[in-house]
């Protein structure tokens, strides 16, 4: 049995894929779980949209060494791997109200990140970069602002 949210959440991360999206629900189905948001999202290993909104909000107000320590604790509570993270936090930037040059580079940053990830680098030190290119979108906005 499924819910409005639970079942918004399996089309979101089916992206139209239809198999991929019986292929959940069965899974779903065989744990004995019903299908809510939150199940889904835990059964997937995927970052709840929700989540990725309190991220983004900390990326975009937070000091470094907080920014951080909050991905850290919750990639380890939470189990996300930084290159869906990323994935997400490209669609909601396209939510919030930003410079256009400042949502270029954190876009162009951010892709760079991704393909580094896929390559021949550590979730660690592209988790610092992704922290860094956000400090440096903050002090451009202040920077804009003046």
């Amino acid at each position: 049995e499924g819910e409005g949210e639970g079942v918004d959440a399996v089309v979101r991360l089916s992206k139209g894929d239809m198999r991929r999206a019986l292929n959940l629900v069965q899974t779903m189905s065989m744990s004995g779980k019903r299908v809510t948001a939150a199940e889904v999202y835990a059964c997937t290993g995927q970052t709840a949209p929700g989540r990725v909104r309190e991220v983004l909000k900390t990326l975009l107000n937070a000091p470094f060494a907080e920014c951080i320590g909050e991905l850290e604790r919750a990639q380890n509570e939470n189990g996300f791997a930084l290159v869906d993270l990323l994935q997400d936090l490209h669609a909601e930037l396209k939510r919030v109200a930003l410079p256009s040059e400042v949502r270029c580079e954190l876009l162009s940053t951010m892709a760079d990140l991704e393909n580094n990830l896929s390559a021949h680098s550590t979730e660690k030190l592209q988790l610092g970069g992704l922290v860094g290119c956000f400090a440096i979108a903050r002090k451009h906005i202040v920077e804009q602002a003046a």
